[in-house]
């Protein structure tokens, strides 16, 4: 099944049994799906970008857009980048402009994730030892001192809302069927049938939490692929 509007449709009012407009509209089953797939994402954390930040130095909190940050790594250490601030924004982190240089050899070392208690308990010889998320932001230690570009891996919101008949889910395929278990779930609640709404929360919270075990593992690797130092020292 392609899970586009038109198809996701069908499969729904059939299995609502409802083929009229009269009860179940148009504009109700996608105010499901794209409830469902909000939910999905942010539940399972499934929908990851790739966004480049640049710290400021002297300020330990970077701000970020999505739901979580999962991972930070470095990419480089004001070498090779061109930064320029924004006209309107005064720089704090955001807003920058940066270009990378062909001839620069670019590193990209994950940074491990640690506790908010841990801020002032370890002593680092790297610039940044670990990080968390704080909110909005992502708190960085020690605080840097110079400017660093960081890639961070962020759980994201859907990107847009389905709007046509042709458009499509955004999330992972793995995760498209539990958007349409939520949708029964919301849809049933919206007809009255508080029996078969319980049967399909069930059914999604189930299916999620299964999908989501199997994801995490192989984004886990997938990433360690790309995080890995060329070489490690110990001392």
């Amino acid at each position: 099944m392609t899970y586009d509007v038109t198809n996701m449709e069908a499969f729904l009012r059939s299995e609502m049994n409802q083929s009229s407009v009269v009860l179940l509209t148009a504009a109700d089953v996608l105010a499901a799906l794209n409830d469902g797939e909000r939910e999905v994402a942010s539940r399972a954390l499934c929908k990851e970008v790739e966004d480049t930040v640049v710290t400021d130095a002297g300020s330990c909190l970077v701000k970020f857009s999505g739901y979580r940050v999962n991972q930070v790594s470095i990419v480089s250490v004001d070498q090779g980048v061109q930064f320029s601030d924004s006209a309107a924004v005064e720089f704090a982190g955001s807003g920058v402009v940066w270009t990378e240089d062909p001839a620069v050899d670019y590193i990209n070392i994950g940074i491990p994730c640690i506790m908010p208690t841990n801020v002032g308990e370890f002593k680092s010889k790297t610039a940044i030892y670990g990080w968390f998320n704080w909110g909005r932001y992502v708190y960085l230690y020690p605080t840097p001192t110079v400017r660093y570009v960081l890639r961070l891996y962020i759980s994201d919101y859907p990107t847009a809302q389905l709007v046509n008949a042709g458009d499509s889910l955004s999330v992972p395929n793995e995760f498209m069927p539990c958007v349409l278990d939520w949708a029964r779930f919301a849809l049933s609640l919206k007809l009255r049938n508080y029996r078969k709404a319980s049967q399909y929360y069930n059914i999604y919270a189930q299916n999620l939490m299964a999908k989501k075990a199997a994801f995490d593992k192989r984004r886990v690797e997938e990433r360690s692929m790309k995080t890995q130092p060329d070489k490690v020292v110990i001392g």
